[in-house]
């Protein structure tokens, strides 16, 4: 699925995004949401754009909600601290574009 909007663009050498976690991004965290008449809508999760592959595991062991159900009301440890309807799905970073490289 192409993301409608990225909040913060993955530059090659990304950190996780969890405070105090130095290990390299595994995965772009997306939250995706399906509509009444069926348009899958996704975006780049902004509070929380990247995780390692240990987080994300972890966020999803630890989520409170039925996970990938349209309109549903989903609670994990990490992403989605805005509270939106829907679920967060990963994309490997491998597959995304670099803008650039961290200083």
């Amino acid at each position: 699925m192409k993301l409608q909007r990225i909040a913060v663009p993955y530059l090659a050498g990304q950190p996780c995004s969890v405070p105090g976690c130095t290990a390299p991004a595994g995965v772009v965290v997306a939250l995706v949401d399906k509509y009444p008449g069926g348009e899958l809508f996704g975006e780049q999760d902004f509070t929380c754009p990247f995780l390692c592959h240990r987080h994300r595991a972890e966020n999803e062991r630890r989520r409170i909600g039925p996970g990938a159900v349209p309109r549903s009301d989903n609670q994990y440890p990490f992403t989605n601290r805005a509270g939106a309807q829907g679920w967060s799905a990963y994309q490997p970073c491998s597959a995304a574009t670099p803008v650039g490289r961290r200083p």
